[in-house]
């Protein structure tokens, strides 16, 4: 594996997960993180992903389908790991 390699920073959102699911419960991170997964483009950047998780998050609240505290744990989670999302 070379330094292209999909994998060199996975750690990074993996570990967000993680600390998300410890908040809300993996169904409803899985749910959040799927959705947004489908809806990244292939030059996406962290950024580009916490920001898409927030608002899929807080599209997914508005539909009652994931716990209403979602945004403020994954806000939580990737400050954790040196990533602040801004939250609108």
């Amino acid at each position: 594996m070379g330094d292209n390699s999909v994998h060199i920073n996975s750690g990074i959102p993996n570990k967000a997960f993680y600390l998300c699911c410890l908040e809300i419960g993996i169904d409803d991170c899985a749910l959040i993180w799927f959705e947004t997964l489908k809806a990244l483009w292939r030059t996406s950047d962290f950024n580009d992903m916490v920001e898409t998780l927030v608002s899929t998050a807080q599209q997914l609240i508005s539909e009652d389908k994931v716990a209403h505290n979602a945004v403020e744990a994954i806000s939580m989670s990737f400050s954790q790991v040196g990533l602040t999302p801004i939250v609108v």
